[in-house]
């Protein structure tokens, strides 16, 4: 736990720096596709039973969390012409997962809530991204 907290400051630099590039940004929207993938496909037996993780509904920050960070990292591949296709995209990515999870994933159920967080955060992600580059430009 000590060296995940000793590593977390680098991690953010090196994404923070991958950011600033197109082509790098790229392959940190892969990256977390990836982890994404891993995370929606563990099996419901192997989630951690953590005091936080059993709060009520929790799990759909969670979803809420992964998916504005996958809308926003795709986001930054590409102009804002793309934004809302990139949203509707991983809107659709999240409920074949629930299909996935309901199908394959031993232990998981699809869950329509989860969808909805899904949405939430793939487009909570978009106009984030929007309002603070409106309001840099305002400020430069």
């Amino acid at each position: 736990m000590k060296i995940g907290l000793f590593l977390q400051p680098y991690f953010c630099f090196i994404i923070q720096t991958a950011l600033k590039n197109k082509k790098t940004s790229v392959l940190v929207a892969i990256g977390w596709f990836i982890i994404t993938t891993i995370l929606l496909c563990i099996p419901g037996k192997k989630i951690p039973k953590i005091g936080w993780l059993q709060i009520p509904h929790f799990d759909k920050l969670v979803h809420i969390f992964i998916f504005g960070l996958l809308s926003y990292f795709f986001c930054r591949t590409t102009n804002r012409k793309w934004f809302l296709l990139v949203a509707f995209i991983c809107t659709f990515y999240g409920v074949a997962m629930e299909f996935v999870q309901e199908n394959w994933i031993p232990n998981r159920s699809f869950d329509v809530f989860d969808i909805a967080a899904d949405t939430v955060g793939s487009f909570a992600a978009i106009l984030l991204l929007i309002y603070f580059n409106n309001n840099k430009k305002k400020v430069h």
